[in-house]
């Protein structure tokens, strides 16, 4: 899935503050996110719930951009707002673990309880007091983001794409239809019989 590069490049903008205030806005990275999304609808499981945190994390990201948003002034709010782009991060990943080869579908997993592990952090650094694990963590989510997007553009090659399992086909369809092709193999001497007597 090459659309996957988009979506890389997008989170790299994201993901980076180049300087203060951000030129290069993290709006813009959201919409060649949701534009990649879009690409791959139709390949990717559970495309509904990535996009709604995408979409979500793109308004926000119009909110919080000025540097005298709400979210820079607390840090409650600013891990309040960064919420959805964890939740997008563990919903993509966790989205295609299911539609890629063993070796990625394992690099994603990891990344998964990654961001759950992220998710905790502020809880514990402004809900505990524990400062002393706030740079910790932030080194954690620079090392995080950065292999979420070099496990992305590592499965962007075609070759690690594995189509997901037909959902219309239920369990028991197959053996159903066979019984079927056998029924009308078994009724095929009864008719022959009863053929039979009504000849003689």
């Amino acid at each position: 899935m090459k659309e996957l590069q988009t979506l890389a490049l997008g989170l790299v903008i994201v993901f980076v503050d180049v300087s203060t205030p951000d030129w290069v806005a993290d709006p813009l990275g959201w919409v060649l996110v949701l534009i990649a999304l879009a690409a791959v609808r139709d390949r990717l499981p559970d495309h509904r719930q990535v996009a709604l945190a995408g979409w979500t994390s793109l308004a926000l990201a119009v909110v919080t951009w000025p540097e005298s948003s709400v979210a820079h002034l607390d840090g409650w709010l600013e891990l309040l707002f960064s919420l959805p782009v964890l939740a997008f991060c563990f919903l993509l990943c966790d989205s295609l673990r299911d539609v890629t080869t063993p070796a990625h579908a394992t690099r994603f997993r990891l990344l998964c309880w990654s961001y759950a592990l992220l998710v905790l952090a502020p809880v514990a650094i402004y809900g505990l007091d524990w400062d002393w694990l706030q740079t910790p963590a932030t080194v954690f989510a620079v090392v995080v983001n950065l292999a979420l997007v070099l496990v992305l553009v590592g499965a962007s090659d075609e070759d690690a794409y594995v189509p997901a399992a037909s959902v219309g086909t239920e369990p028991g369809d197959e053996g159903a239809e066979g019984d079927e092709d056998g029924g009308g193999a078994d009724d095929a001497p009864h008719d022959a019989t009863d053929q039979g007597k009504h000849r003689a």
